[in-house]
């Protein structure tokens, strides 16, 4: 009974050890092709403007490629075996920050002493935030199909809330697509 028992015991830890061995390696091979697919996108992006960094935009365990040439912006992920874009703009401006797996992106412009903060759900209208020189108060608006709204600082913050709840903000760290960045970065 006791050989019995031991010998089952081992069959069962040597069957767990298997399955356990074999996910891991599928989530890497996931990672490996994401990750090639990320840099045969940006391999095609060259130029001193184009800029790359890996964000969590989506609610997922997955980094997202968020690319930018200060003009054009747009956020990808991977799925399925190909890239998928979430997200994109055009718009003057830098991307400086996000909300991880919030799917919200924050665009900073200044201009002749006034600073805007503009945050970009990728769906639902967009809002603002503009201090400054000449502002003696913060502005704050709300932005659909490019029609600007005043709104209250807790209408304002009351939308953000709804956008983000009480995740907080993370930088971007963009880096220009060179063969180095891209081998370093999206391996």
């Amino acid at each position: 009974m006791k050989k019995t028992l031991k010998r089952l015991t081992t069959i069962l830890m040597a069957a767990v050890l298997c399955f356990s061995v074999a996910v891991p390696t599928q989530a890497a091979g996931n990672r490996t092709k994401m990750m090639a697919a990320y840099r045969n996108f940006m391999e095609k992006r060259t130029s001193y403007y184009d800029q790359f960094a890996l964000i969590y935009y989506n609610n997922d365990s997955k980094p997202d490629l968020f690319y930018s040439n200060y003009v054009d912006n747009a956020v990808y992920t991977y799925k399925k075996g190909k890239l998928v874009r979430l997200y994109s703009n055009s718009s003057t401006g830098v991307y400086s920050r996000y909300y991880p797996k919030k799917r919200v992106l924050v665009g900073s412009y200044a201009h002749m002493g006034t600073s805007t903060d503009t945050y970009y759900p990728s769906s639902g209208a967009r809002i603002s935030k503009s201090v400054g020189y000449g502002i003696s108060k913060p502005i704050y608006n709300k932005i659909t199909n490019n029609n600007y709204k005043t709104i209250s600082k807790s209408t304002f913050n009351k939308t953000l809330k709804k956008y983000v709840g009480s995740k907080k903000q993370k930088k971007i760290k963009l880096y220009h697509s060179t063969e180095t960045n891209r081998n370093k970065i999206l391996k």
